[in-house]
C-alpha cells in the first residue's frame, strides 16, 4: 500500500506524539462533539499495525509519529520498527529506511536459523515448501545436515 504523503503542519494541528499512548499519538483538537476528546489516544489497530484517519485519509501511525518527531516526511522511504514489533510506535523504535534496509531487519529463518528446518511436534522437521517433507530429527544439527543433503542451497 502506497503511503499518503503527510503534511506535517496540517497533521500536527490534530495529532501529537505521546509515548504513553498505545498508538504513539494523541488528539490535540476535537473536530466535533462526538469525535474523540483532546488528549485521548488516536488511531485504531488495522491489519497488525496502528492506523489513524484525518480528513478522510488513512495514515500509518508509525509514519505520522516519525514525521512529527523528526519534522520531515520521506515518501520515498519506509518506516522501520527496530524491534520488529509493528505495534510499538515509540519514537526511539522508529527510523526511515529504504526497502533494502527494511529487508536486512527481518527475522532469522525460523527458530533453527537453518533453511528448511522447523520445530514441530517436539522435534526438528525438514521440509521444503515445494520439494516436500523429508523427516523428523532429534537435533537441529542432524536436521540441518539432512536439509543440506536434500535441498542444498535452493530456496
Amino acid at each position: 500500500m502506497k503511503a499518503n504523503p503527510i503534511n506535517i503542519q496540517e497533521i500536527g494541528q490534530w495529532l501529537g506524539v505521546d509515548a504513553s499512548s498505545p498508538s504513539g499519538l494523541v488528539w490535540l483538537k476535537q473536530r466535533h462533539h462526538r469525535a474523540p476528546k483532546v488528549g485521548t489516544f488516536a488511531g485504531g489497530k488495522g491489519t497488525g499495525r496502528w492506523l489513524v484517519m484525518v480528513d478522510n485519509k488513512t495514515y500509518s501511525c508509525s509514519r505520522v509519529v516519525l514525521a512529527l518527531a523528526t519534522g520531515e516526511d520521506h515518501p520515498d522511504l519506509e518506516v522501520d520498527h527496530i524491534d520488529r514489533d509493528p505495534l510499538n510506535n515509540s519514537v526511539n523504535n522508529l527510523r526511515w529506511l529504504d526497502r533494502k534496509g527494511q529487508n536486512l531487519n527481518r527475522r532469522p529463518m525460523g527458530v533453527s536459523g537453518v533453511k528448511h528446518v522447523h520445530w514441530s511436534r517436539g522435534r526438528w522437521r525438514v521440509q521444503h515448501w515445494k520439494l516436500g517433507f523429508v523427516g523428523y530429527y532429534d537435533t537441529v544439527e542432524a536436521a540441518a545436515k539432512v536439509a543440506e543433503q536434500h535441498f542444498g542451497d535452493c530456496s
